[in-house]
């Protein structure tokens, strides 16, 4: 049995379950588990478990990265791996430091954010940042942590962080995250599409995107109408279904963006929320357009 589950959703037993995979499923995630389950070979090739390490850069150049990291060793480290992608890399030594950074800078592109310091740890200052609302609502934060095992991403997105990279941080795997989370187009995975096609063949593809772009204009009112009321139940639940049916189509943006929601509708945070359903609201068009587009390329 492999469990399937929702980022920062209710804890469930699982006892009783040979493995667990947090939503969204990536194909060559739920392959790989399969095949540890079963205890045969994976089907997937070594290169294209380390692609996206490897992939090359193409995020824009001169993006700003505020790093909060305590050690000086590590923060160097850190600063050379950023500005060798050509990327402006801001610090703060702490958890204060970067609360103190959001009250008098303008906000950056993406934080690296150390989760282990003394004082305020990382998990509190993304928590008390991500309540100014506005951009930092959703600013990427990537958690730098030396304590990854299981339970670590679920922990990690449920107090409003975006990814986590394990210490002693890899340059490759580090550039990969940046330009995955910088890149222009970082709300869509277009790869993802490209594995839904290429599995179910082209017309069942069409039909599932019609179905996908219908329901997201559906959930674009339903989020709307509960944001304007408050109405904390409906938001948490759209908001729930919404980021699962994104995140299995590769629309990670939108997938993320509706997990915070989520968590800020459970938490009853009115401005946190009111800016969070702005940004759903605008990356609910620009995800249906990247999708249309997609369609009208397979024909």
């Amino acid at each position: 049995i492999v469990f399937l589950s929702s980022a920062g959703g209710h804890g469930t037993d699982t006892a009783d379950v040979d493995a667990s995979l947090t939503k969204p499923i990536r194909f060559h995630t739920l392959a790989e588990q399969l095949a540890a389950v079963l205890e045969v070979a994976s089907p997937v090739p070594a290169q294209a478990r380390v692609a996206v390490a490897a992939a090359p850069l193409t995020a824009s150049s001169g993006r700003r990265v505020l790093l909060v990291e305590d050690n000086p060793i590590n923060r160097q480290i850190a600063i050379a791996y950023v500005t060798s992608a050509g990327h402006q890399c801001l610090t703060a030594v702490s958890g204060e430091a970067a609360l103190e950074f959001a009250a008098t800078e303008p906000p950056p592109d993406l934080v690296l954010m150390d989760v282990q310091m003394p004082g305020m740890d990382g998990t509190e200052a993304t928590t008390r940042l991500r309540a100014l609302g506005g951009a930092w609502a959703s600013i990427p934060i990537i958690a730098m942590t030396a304590h990854a095992m299981a339970g670590t991403r679920e922990k990690m997105l449920a107090s409003g962080m975006t990814d986590y990279i394990s210490k002693p941080v890899a340059r490759d795997q580090l550039l990969g995250l940046l330009n995955q989370h910088l890149a222009e187009d970082a709300a869509m995975d277009v790869s993802t599409l490209t594995v839904l096609h290429d599995t179910l063949g082209a017309a069942p593809f069409t039909a599932l995107v019609h179905t996908f772009r219908s329901d997201l204009q559906r959930r674009a009112g339903q989020i709307e109408a509960a944001g304007a009321a408050l109405a904390w139940s409906d938001l948490e639940n759209t908001a729930h279904d919404l980021a699962g049916s994104a995140g299995a189509m590769g629309a990670t943006g939108l997938a993320e963006t509706a997990r915070r929601l989520m968590a800020a509708a459970q938490r009853q945070e009115v401005g946190t929320t009111k800016s969070l359903v702005a940004e759903l609201m605008r990356l609910i068009r620009s995800t249906d357009e990247t999708v249309a587009r997609v369609l009208a390329g397979q024909g």
